[in-house]
Parts: C-alpha cells; sequence; structure tokens
C-alpha cells in the first residue's frame, strides 16, 4: 500500500491516501498530489536493512 501526500490548492489542506483510491477532492477540485520526499540514507553496507518504516527512503515492503 504506497500512500501519497496531497494538498488543496483552494484551502491549502493536505491528506495523505493510498494511491489505489484515486485523487481525493477537496473544495469541489481534485487535489494536488505533492512530491515525493527525498531520500537521505546513502545504501551502503551498514544503512541497506534500516529500520524506520517512516523514512523516504523505506520502499514498503516487511523487514524480514
Amino acid at each position: 500500500m504506497a500512500m501519497v501526500k496531497y494538498k488543496c490548492e483552494e484551502c491549502g489542506k493536505e491528506v495523505t491516501a493510498d494511491a489505489k483510491a484515486g485523487t481525493p477532492v477537496c473544495c469541489n477540485r481534485k487535489m494536488k498530489q505533492l512530491p515525493l520526499d527525498t531520500c537521505s540514507i546513502t545504501h551502503d553496507a551498514e544503512s541497506y536493512r534500516f529500520h524506520n518504516d517512516d523514512d523516504a527512503c523505506d520502499e514498503g515492503y516487511p523487514n524480514v
């Protein structure tokens, strides 16, 4: 389940929704999708298996 952030260009309200659910509507207009956060972790041997599920680098897969 990929979560995407949206912002209403009319009132400025921000929401996070499932990407498969479609674009939310606010103020009778479709909300604008916000760009993804930039991944700030370098992928080397020490940080390859990170455990921060809220990080922008998280691919959404369960850690095994």
